[in-house]
């Protein structure tokens, strides 16, 4: 068979897969209750897998308008239902029969709707003596887990949006950045509930010239407005810090604190880094008067042939670099020097 021949049959086989998977419904996307985490040993994960009054499945076109209406919308048969359990950037967990014996006798990425057993109780997943904290050894996730359902008719599938909740604070690159603030973001989107015992941030910033580090207490957490009308507390929220050194470089985490009926319990973030530039204005370090993102011999040169054609086609802000308030030859000779100080 020629080559063309072959493709046109892959395409046709993928188009006619296409169709049979836009005929299978898709289910309505679920929804995370709940995570707690007990004393360290114990997690659960509450969700619900979206029904209708009577207590049946539903594909993605019921709406609360239809349920309220009595309007069309489809119903999933239960014994075609699965859901599969994702952690940190999409990763399948898999339950095993070493973890879990009383459950499965092969490792298994799906559940049947409504399983019950040791680790389910067809709403609740139960993962005993699993590390989930960042701070332990090994743990099977680190800030984010969450649930994905399948339905399946006669080995075509379609599946929902995988559903996260953040439930541990996860540190993101610095935004607004100044010479002399930053706005730490950690931020969630307003899909989920907070996690368990939460009572406050506690965000670190350290000089990393210094050493020296500065600790924000009892920062709270960011709430939104559910699709009941009230306020639910997100996983995350910003801070703008101020005060800084120009040009300095900063490593930066949050911890988030809860109560479980024990001591506080404290979960840290990842870390992240930021250097201020030296000025403010278009974010380019002073001295960067071409802006090519480094300060090099080249700047002196665009400087000085600046200075004696007149031609203002170079950031006079980045070329101020003894902070004068004008542009001259002093700040050639600033920037010389401070070129063959960093050499």
């Amino acid at each position: 068979m020629k080559k063309s021949s072959l493709l046109i049959v892959a395409l046709l086989a993928f188009a006619l897969s296409a169709v049979a998977q836009n005929n299978v419904p898709k289910p309505k996307n679920p929804k995370i209750d709940y995570w707690e985490e007990a004393w360290g040993t114990s997690q659960q994960l509450m969700f619900t897998i979206e029904t209708d009054w009577s207590g049946n499945p539903v594909a993605d076109d019921c709406t609360v308008e239809a349920l309220f209406t009595g309007g069309d919308y489809t119903i999933l048969d239960a014994d075609k239902v699965t859901y599969s359990i994702y952690t940190d950037d999409d990763q399948l967990f898999v339950f095993t029969p070493e973890e879990f014996p009383q459950d499965f006798t092969e490792p298994t990425t799906e559940l049947p709707y409504g399983f019950e057993g040791m680790c389910c109780d067809g709403t609740t997943l139960y993962f005993e003596n699993r590390n989930a904290i960042t701070a332990t050894a090994d743990p099977f996730f680190t800030w984010r887990i969450g649930i994905q359902v399948h339905y399946t008719v006669d080995g075509v599938r379609n599946s929902s949006d995988i559903i996260y909740l953040e439930v541990f604070p996860q540190m993101h690159p610095a935004t607004e950045v100044t010479s002399t603030s930053f706005v730490a973001d950690w931020s969630s989107e307003p899909n989920c509930m907070q996690h368990a015992g939460f009572v406050g941030y506690d965000l670190y910033v350290t000089n990393k010239a210094t050493q020296e580090t500065t600790v924000i207490a009892d920062i709270p957490a960011l709430t939104h407005v559910s699709e009941w009308g009230n306020n639910e507390p997100l996983p995350g929220r910003t801070y703008l810090l101020e005060g800084l050194t120009p040009g300095a470089t900063y490593e930066y985490y949050v911890v988030s604190k809860h109560h479980w009926g024990e001591p506080t319990v404290d979960i840290p973030s990842n870390v992240q880094e930021v250097t201020l530039p030296l000025t403010d204005g278009h974010g380019y370090e002073a001295g960067d008067v071409n802006h090519d993102g480094v300060v090099s011999i080249k700047d002196v040169t665009d400087l000085v042939d600046s200075l004696l054609s007149g031609d203002n086609g170079i950031c006079s802000q980045c070329a101020d670099v003894n902070e004068s308030g004008d542009v001259t030859i002093a700040d050639v000779t600033t920037l010389i020097d401070r070129l063959l100080g960093s050499n």
